[in-house]
């Protein structure tokens, strides 16, 4: 048997004899079906079957196998009747308990035999099919988990969405622990949050025969929420550090959790006074709206510049938190749709404004080239740097500023006109000149005593006579500060290289007008015996 082939003979004479073996046997009456020297022909005789399927042209079958059976869902198994219903969950409906070894549960999406709700009452996964709305939604709940309240579609899942979905479900598991807790409430007493001041504990070791305070005594419920809140408050804190939209949907699915929670039975304590202030602010930490909103379409196509719009006569405004901010200017930048984003981020209101302003404004600096020529000196490039340092503390305040102010060496007009241009915002040149104390006071010594070279003594002699002779009131604090150290430290300062400088300039300079009080008199004294 190892050398026979397996063949098809047919009646038909009109072939010839004359083909060659490689020629196309399509239309020969001999076509070769197998040809294999491993072949075990006695399977076919095992199959055999006589079965005639057309007895006018002598076809019959002689061989056939059974087709393997592929995984499928419940619901679609030929070996055993489905039942369909539509939302049946208390037990299984007719035969639908049985399975095949290839039958898939449609809510878990694995093998029949693994799922452990198979038959389980309030769930039987056994009566799940495709046709129900009921059932698709359980196996959405079940593929997109705590994301099903989203309604995010499965395409729409990425990795991003999946941690929010696994730092939602770990908050689910240690929140209602902590509110089971809560609910139950903890055993205890008035006396142990009010101490007793019943005289009879000075009488007596038990309070069994007083009236008046075995009250204060009894065992009694007490529920606190504390503990709860202070969960939630840590999961948000942890949350803040992820991406903007991980942190977005994490701080709506915790909104909702929280404000499913509700109070013990048999209690209501209202917060009337916290709630006025509360709902607002609730309201616009939650408010995000979605890409197919009116409103927000509005202003991506440009239709709306104002991010506001009036429905039944009441006004609304486009507003979302920082973080839903951030979470949508990062996908139009993903999507190339940068005209958009620029509309959106002109349109939009938040609490966060200094974030939002610097999302708006951006850029990368470049000094135009004609700044590098000859045809700007060197005082135009001082003074554009010392406006853009301006900006820089009008917008935030600086740990240190005496090495800045040093910097100007001994260009004093561009440091009148750095604080002349703070002067606009007189709380800014305050913080300026109280961190400009609190660094003179730090660095007074290393800064007068150390031993410098002519041109840095020069500087420093500037720099103290600009801080105690400009004419603005509000450096007078700072000017007396100096006197007044200088003074109490003479004899350590003297032969210092800077004091003859400074000498020549209040010599030179007539400033008695500016400064009349007698312990700068007393200075200005003792440093005329230098010159």
């Amino acid at each position: 048997m190892a050398d026979k082939s397996v063949i098809v003979i047919s009646d038909d004479e009109t072939d010839t004899e004359s083909e060659s073996p490689g020629a196309d046997c399509k239309d020969s009456s001999v076509l070769l079906l197998e040809e294999n020297s491993d072949f075990d022909c006695s399977l076919l005789d095992e199959n055999r079957s006589d079965e005639m399927v057309d007895a006018e042209f002598g076809l019959s079958i002689t061989y056939s196998k059974k087709a393997d059976v592929m995984p499928h869902a419940r619901y679609d198994c030929t070996s055993h009747v489905f039942s369909q219903s539509d939302n049946q969950t208390s037990r299984p409906v007719g035969t639908n308990s049985d399975f095949c070894e290839q039958c898939y549960c449609y809510i878990c999406d694995k093998l029949a035999s693994e799922c452990q709700s198979w038959i389980t009452p309030s769930f039987c996964h056994c009566n799940a099919h495709k046709r129900s709305p009921f059932w698709k939604s359980w196996r959405d709940k079940a593929l997109i988990g705590a994301l099903i309240v989203f309604k995010f579609d499965l395409l729409e899942i990425d990795a991003d969405l999946r941690h929010a979905e696994s730092l939602l479900m770990k908050f689910d598991a240690d929140l209602s622990v902590e509110y089971d807790k809560f609910m139950m409430g903890t055993v205890s007493s008035l006396a142990a949050i009010y101490s007793c001041s019943c005289c009879c504990h000075n009488q007596y070791q038990t309070m069994v025969n007083c009236k008046r305070c075995s009250s204060k005594h009894e065992d009694i419920l007490i529920y606190n929420y504390s503990n709860v809140y202070q969960l939630v408050l840590e999961f948000l804190e942890k949350a803040n550090g992820e991406k903007p939209k991980t942190f977005a949907v994490v701080l709506l699915g915790a909104a909702q959790r929280i404000l499913l929670h509700k109070q013990p039975l048999g209690h209501h304590m209202p917060n009337t006074t916290v709630v006025p202030e509360a709902v607002p602010l609730l309201l616009q930490s939650l408010n995000v709206y979605l890409w197919e909103d009116s409103l927000l379409v509005s202003v991506l196509k440009g239709q709306n510049i104002t991010g506001e719009r009036v429905v039944k006569g009441k006004k609304e405004t486009l507003f979302e938190s920082i973080h839903v901010v951030l979470a949508r200017t990062e996908k139009l930048k993903q999507q190339n749709r940068y005209r958009e984003l620029a509309r959106y981020l002109k349109s939009i209101r938040e609490t966060a404004g200094l974030v939002l302003k610097e999302l708006e404004t951006k850029q990368i600096i470049i000094l135009p080239k004609q700044f590098y020529s000859n045809y700007f000196p060197d005082e135009a490039m001082l003074m554009l740097v010392t406006q853009a340092l301006v900006q820089r503390l009008l917008h935030a305040r600086m740990c240190t500023v005496l090495n800045i102010a040093m910097a100007f060496r001994r260009n004093m007009w561009a440091l009148k006109y750095l604080f002349k241009s703070l002067s606009v915002r007189l709380d800014v040149l305050h913080a300026f000149l109280d961190c400009l104390i609190k660094d003179l006071n730090e660095k007074n010594n290393t800064l007068l005593t150390r031993t410098v070279a002519q041109s840095d003594a020069e500087h420093i002699g500037h720099f103290i006579f600009f801080l105690i002779s400009y004419e603005h009131a509000v450096l007078r604090p700072v000017a007396h500060k100096i006197v007044d150290f200088l003074l109490e430290h003479w004899n350590e300062l003297q032969n210092c290289p800077w004091q003859r400088n400074l000498a020549t300039l209040l010599q030179n300079q007539d400033v008695t007008h500016w400064n009349t009080s007698n312990s700068f008199l007393q200075l200005k004294n003792k440093l005329r015996t230098l010159v």
